[in-house]
């Protein structure tokens, strides 16, 4: 006869595998089937305790310290460092060609942000981008503007600290923006942007979601608080807000919708004027004033063309 309590023992045992199998399962389905769209829901956020700011030269520190995967994109072309800094310096020159040929601005009484959106898909670009936005600062500097370069995405990927609060939480219905946010100054207002600011630009694994809404309302903060009394705001992107966490839980148009609704609050703001390149992205129902750049190599006409609408 086969004794009954190493039998009930395994069958325990097997019992509480299946149930926490089970658990595990119904959480993470809770946390991947796309909620309904609910376009009468109004924008919100689950908690920002995990958001940050930083500068450009902290990034890779904070974001290794965060335990966020410092790894490419999965779609990025693998391209060494030492040739991503290749692209940079020879689209820092190819570009500083075109801006030779534009007649010199007064720009004195200007601030500009340039508003760069770091979600995954910028990132093999993204060496290319920094050289022809380098001779372009340049040349805007020269003109007496003062300016700032920022960049915005997450604190890594699939939601970081807040989504895990959400699961804590019992992944409430309809949480809000479920990720944190990363908000980056490369180069402040009132100081001469270089060239070792754009280095953490040049890596391949510092680019994540992108949270379009809040990182527009971050930028208008920061040209509200500069003492120009005359403040453009650009923005680089390629495409329009994604975060899978949050769309998972609040419905495909949640992020969508918020956007839309600060681009029109900007539009209407006197105090500012809003323009936007598309990095092979059209962008015409978002910005008044905007440019497509089918590749890198056209950001240089593209940015001074806006220029030139915004601060005739």
């Amino acid at each position: 006869m086969i004794p009954l309590e190493p039998v009930l023992g395994i069958a325990l045992l097997a019992l509480f595998l299946w149930l926490f199998w089970v658990s595990s399962r119904s959480v993470g389905n809770a946390a991947s089937k796309v909620a309904k769209d609910r376009p009468d829901f109004d924008y919100c956020v689950f908690t920002t305790e995990f958001d940050l700011e930083r500068k450009g030269e902290q990034i890779v520190d904070l974001l290794a310290s965060s335990g966020a995967k410092l790894s490419p994109p999965e779609t990025l072309q693998m391209v060494a460092l030492t040739d991503r800094r290749e692209a940079f310096e020879t689209s820092y020159l190819s570009a500083g060609e075109v801006w030779s040929k534009e007649q010199p601005r007064d720009l004195r009484g200007y601030a500009i942000l340039l508003l760069l959106d770091h979600s995954g898909s910028m990132a093999d670009r993204m060496p290319f981008v920094a050289g022809e936005l380098m001779a372009g600062i340049e040349w805007i500097e020269d003109a007496g503007a003062s300016i700032m370069l920022a960049g915005f995405t997450t604190v890594g990927w699939h939601g970081g600290r807040s989504r895990k609060k959400w699961i804590d939480a019992g992944h409430p219905s309809y949480p809000g923006r479920l990720c944190d946010l990363l908000h980056i100054v490369y180069s402040p207002f009132e100081c001469t942007t270089a060239a070792t600011d754009f280095r953490p630009l040049l890596r391949n694994d510092v680019f994540f979601e992108n949270v379009d809404g809040e990182a527009l309302l971050w930028a208008r903060g920061k040209l509200k608080a500069s003492d120009r009394s005359k403040r453009i705001l650009i923005v680089l992107s390629d495409g329009a807000p994604v975060d899978d966490s949050t769309i998972i839980a609040n419905g495909n148009t949640f992020m969508w919708r918020h956007m839309m609704s600060v681009l029109e609050e900007l539009h209407a703001d006197k105090d500012m004027k809003l323009g936007g390149i598309g990095m092979d992205y059209e962008m015409r129902e978002f910005y008044a004033n905007s440019r497509f750049a089918k590749d890198p190599s056209a950001i240089a006409p593209a940015l001074a063309e806006l220029l030139n609408e915004l601060a005739p």
